[in-house]
């Protein structure tokens, strides 16, 4: 059986970007150092460093916090979602990472590199991995270990697989397939929803009255057919007040702010980030909104504020991997 946001969690990996070699995102250690202490004490806590100097940094920050700490040195990579692979009760299925954006960062030489970075988290994880074929980023597959959600991107860059064919051999799971959002360069599917549960998924709704996410709203609101046509019971999430695309070709302009539904359950607990974006007045709203959401639902819920994260391209569950 596949892990799902919702089911037991036992622990979770992060990454601490200090020293890492994008300025901006060794700027966020502050940032994360805040959302290490927001995980629940039962949950063990993984931070990848790479450098002693990282490690040493961490533990002067994090006095009284436990921390399980992975050196890998020369580790440079932000979102754990899209390259730790999908965890399992037989270990963890590693599909083969191969982003088609930003090709200059993302270069054969720096894959591979990677991948061995992966290989050796698992093994101080003690994680049996299983290689497949396919390409396909984390971020884009949300499942409820029966179906999994993913965007037509995914079966566009497996196009000479049959993907349902090839989900149901190896993972045994069902696809359903979803547009790839218009302004979201990533194509990644938990950009859009999350399972809560079995039978219910949390769905992001964007504004009515901007333009640029017109089209997305449209595409939401099919989407949420969709699955209430299947059976399954949506809850609306108040996404993106923002009029920004997510991602801009061949430019490291991105933008994620407003995305609430990226957040991290553990348990009973679940992690919601907040926005501050002056310019947009009703972004007030929905922090308060999203947050009596979850409250509703029985969620314990931990706010963090993730404007700075959020203009990288992603939020929580991006950074996040848990098992």
């Amino acid at each position: 059986m596949l892990k799902t946001d919702y089911s037991k969690t036992k622990g979770i990996v992060l990454p601490f970007p200090y020293n890492f070699s994008d300025k901006e995102y060794h700027q966020l250690s502050n940032f994360f150092i805040e959302l290490y202490k927001l995980i629940p004490k039962e949950i063990k806590l993984n931070v990848i460093c790479n450098s002693t100097s990282a490690v040493e940094m961490l533990l002067s920050k994090t006095k009284g916090i436990d921390i399980n700490i992975i050196q890998i040195d020369g580790f440079d990579e932000l979102w754990l979602r899209d390259i730790l692979g999908l965890k399992s009760d037989k270990g963890v299925f590693l599909p083969q990472y191969k982003p088609d954006y930003f090709k200059k960062t993302y270069s054969t030489d720096y894959i591979e590199q990677l991948r061995n970075q992966v290989y050796q988290i698992h093994k101080s994880l003690g994680n049996n991995v299983v290689d497949l074929e396919i390409e396909l980023d984390g971020g884009n597959f949300v499942t409820n270990g029966e179906v999994a959600i993913i965007t037509d991107k995914a079966v566009k860059a497996n196009s000479k697989v049959d993907m349902v064919a090839y989900f149901q051999e190896h993972l045994n799971v069902s696809p359903i397939i979803i547009e790839q959002s218009v302004s979201d360069i990533l194509g990644h599917s938990d950009g859009t929803l999350s399972f809560l549960n079995k039978n219910t998924i949390a769905l992001s709704i964007y504004p009515e009255n901007l333009p640029s996410l017109k089209e997305e709203r449209k595409a939401q609101l099919n989407i949420k057919k969709k699955f209430e046509d299947k059976g399954f019971g949506v809850v609306e999430v108040y996404d993106r007040p923002v009029d920004e695309v997510v991602g801009v070709p061949d430019d490291f302009l991105f933008g994620a702010r407003g995305i609430y539904v990226n957040n991290i359950l553990l348990n009973n607990t679940v992690i919601l980030p907040q926005f501050n974006l002056p310019k947009y007045k009703a972004i007030k709203d929905y922090n308060a909104l999203n947050k009596s959401i979850f409250e509703g639902l029985g969620y314990n819920t931990k706010t963090i504020q993730s404007d700075l994260l959020g203009k990288q391209g992603g939020v929580l569950h991006c950074v996040s991997w848990c098992y």
